[in-house]
């Protein structure tokens, strides 16, 4: 981990064959608490959390206790950059606060509990006008085309019986259409 940060301090780079603690949680948290400690640049701030934020919730959650309690000390509570991994690691303890909790003295359990409810309390209350929507660029591209296979069927069998429809209400002959009206959205025929 110091060998890329070094790397990053004197060459503005870091070379992914130095990267291999990437894929280990407790090397990226020894990251993290690097970069909040000694105030490093935040391109490797910016590293730490994208990586913590992948690999947290497969992880034992002694790991999102640690991320926890590194964004919610007093000089880091209020760092806006650090709210994604500080609502990611509150919503693990949360999910894994059977196994994480056991060992914990209650007065601590209390206080970590308080810091955990303040924070998902600040992701649900705060600028409720506003959400905080990351958009999905693949979602975006897909949008309007059904992903499975149901929705394909029920799609392709919705525009082949409007299709049906059509022609049918072309080569029927209702004589007068003085008091029908056709209702192409329902697929039906109105007498009024």
């Amino acid at each position: 981990v110091w060998r890329s940060v070094l790397q990053f301090m004197y060459q503005g780079t870091i070379f992914p064959e130095h990267c291999s603690y990437l894929q280990d949680v407790g090397k990226c948290v020894e990251l993290l608490r690097a970069c909040l400690l000694y105030k490093l640049p935040e391109p490797l701030l910016r590293l730490a959390l994208s990586h913590l934020f992948q690999l947290l919730p497969s992880s034992p959650p002694s790991y999102a206790l640690q991320v926890f309690a590194l964004c919610t000390a007093d000089e880091h509570a209020k760092n806006e950059d650090l709210r994604c991994l500080r609502d990611g690691a509150a919503w693990v303890l949360l999910y894994q606060a059977h196994s994480v909790f056991i060992d914990i003295e209650a007065t601590d359990l209390c206080d970590i509990l308080c810091k955990v409810v303040r924070c998902l309390e600040n992701a649900v209350f705060e600028n409720p006008e506003q959400p905080t929507v990351m958009e999905d660029h693949l979602s975006y591209s897909f949008r309007g085309v059904p992903q499975d296979l149901l929705s394909q069927t029920l799609s392709q069998s919705r525009s082949f019986s409007m299709g049906v429809q059509d022609d049918m209400l072309h080569s029927m002959d209702f004589g007068s259409l003085k008091g029908w009206q056709d209702q192409r959205s329902t697929g039906r025929l109105v007498m009024y």
